[in-house]
């Protein structure tokens, strides 16, 4: 039986569950993400699914990301010379070499042709040419490794004409971060990933004063797991089911006597526009204090977080002490 392998998109986040999931599918089954035959991969996914095909095991990415040595992941020198006579041996393979065929006749993508003839209004130019020109002859298979075939030499060309089409995969990015930049000079990708992680970091400010951060919306849990220093204190809520009542349902389960700290980020407000999160906690927790969150003033952070609401231990129901 071939076994395929769907890496989704993410970002960071994305890439960091992208590693613990294989990783534990890797626990639970045995089976191995660097056995798959095709590996397909968005974003985030892309990458992970590339060090997949290059053999780098689950563990290693999780020791990198972490900051862990290689030395602490259990028979590393055994799976670092496994991992490196795999990679010889898809090198020398020649399957990451530029695949030369005759031109397919008709549109790229008939599917995205018929409907940007059907709907031209709903399409931009740059759709309308992907759907309409025909797919190229090259394999697509080098430009996932195009940093690869820049700096180990695999690719059977002189060395110009090789930095030259390692340059062209890196136009269409360059013309992107150009435009963005240009439309959106605040955009706080531009600073790096730093300025969020402060972002995060900063609802540590009243670690005495809680015991649990619950994240609405739910999304955004993995990034406070990964930057707060006390990631079990961290419950999304929401996660199991669309809706706002998932929500609600996962606010039922936190404990009553435990003090509470709220974050709302923008992805919530799309999601629970009537802050029925907030009202439920109001209705049955006293509020301590609300606040904005670090950098709120910055386009782009209330992704992360828009207000953080603190809130004290459920009060006894009545007739107890």
């Amino acid at each position: 039986m071939r076994v395929g392998l769907v890496l989704g998109a993410g970002g960071v986040i994305g890439g960091s569950w992208l590693m613990g999931a294989l990783e534990a599918l890797e626990a639970e089954t045995g089976w191995h993400a660097t056995d798959a035959e095709q590996i397909v991969g968005t974003s985030a996914g892309a990458v992970i699914g590339a060090l997949a095909a290059a053999g780098v095991p689950p563990e290693y990415m999780s020791a990198y990301a972490t900051g862990e040595v290689l030395d602490d992941v259990a028979e590393a020198e055994a799976r670092a010379a496994a991992t490196a006579a795999a990679t010889a041996e898809r090198a020398s393979a020649g399957e990451y070499h530029l695949q030369w065929a005759f031109p397919p006749i008709g549109p790229g993508s008939w599917r995205l042709a018929m409907s940007t003839l059907l709907q031209p209004h709903r399409y931009s130019p740059a759709a309308l040419l992907a759907g309409w020109l025909p797919r190229g002859f090259i394999s697509t298979a080098p430009f996932l490794l195009a940093y690869w075939v820049s700096f180990t030499r695999e690719m059977r060309l002189g060395a110009w004409p090789r930095r030259a089409y390692v340059a062209s995969l890196l136009v269409p990015f360059l013309i992107n971060g150009l435009l963005v930049a240009t439309q959106h000079p605040a955009q706080p990708y531009f600073r790096g990933r730093a300025l969020l992680a402060d972002v995060a970091r900063d609802v540590e400010t009243d670690r005495k004063d809680y015991d649990l951060v619950l994240v609405h919306h739910w999304w955004m849990g993995q990034y406070y797991h990964y930057y707060l220093s006390e990631p079990q204190t961290v419950w999304p809520i929401g996660r199991d089911r669309e809706g706002t009542a998932a929500a609600l349902d996962d606010l039922t389960r936190v404990p009553a006597g435990a003090r509470v700290l709220l974050v709302v980020n923008d992805l919530a407000t799309g999601t629970d526009p009537d802050g029925s999160v907030v009202a439920a906690l109001k209705a049955t927790r006293p509020l301590v204090r609300e606040r904005p969150c670090l950098h709120s003033a910055v386009p782009g952070t209330g992704l992360v977080c828009a207000r953080i609401y603190l809130f004290g231990a459920a009060p006894p129901p009545s007739g107890q002490p």
